[in-house]
């Protein structure tokens, strides 16, 4: 089982807030909601079709995200309990409510540009050999690198 993380103690928002500004606050590298909402997904959810596509319980997904605001872990339990699509549905919802977006909407242009030059197969293709290169935490963390070097 796993131990529980420590509760956050930070005063930024981390739904429908801005992520570097949580990450600076509270000291995590990567969002407790993310780590924990990947986490549930890989072991319990792989091989279940349409998660990211068939809501979950919006009762279930306002209890996870609440628990989430509060500090607490959820998801921190080694046990299948939780709706798969729930917990999928808490992770769009936190992406889909930041302030800045992973990549922001001025450079979406040149991130397909460049996607298209380098990998001639298109989307898939790069998402794939992105996938596969990279653990889920990378992602996050080369988020700053990339605004960095834009």
């Amino acid at each position: 089982m796993r131990r529980p993380r420590p509760l956050s103690v930070c005063s930024h928002k981390l739904f429908n807030g801005c992520m570097e500004a949580f990450i600076k606050d509270s000291g995590q590298a990567i969002p407790l909601v993310v780590e924990s909402c990947i986490r549930y997904i890989n072991l319990y959810g792989l091989q279940q079709q349409g998660i990211f596509r068939v809501p979950g319980s919006q009762v279930e997904v306002n209890d996870i995200k609440n628990s989430f605001e509060r500090g607490e872990d959820p998801l921190v339990d080694d046990q299948n309990e939780r709706d798969i699509n729930s917990v999928a549905g808490v992770l769009k919802l936190y992406f889909r409510g930041l302030e800045n977006p992973l990549f922001p909407k001025e450079r979406f242009q040149d991130l397909i540009s460049t996607i298209s030059k380098y990998f001639p197969g298109g989307m898939i293709n790069f998402l794939t050999s992105l996938y596969r290169s990279c653990n889920p935490g990378s992602l996050l963390q080369g988020r700053s690198a990339l605004k960095e070097a834009i």
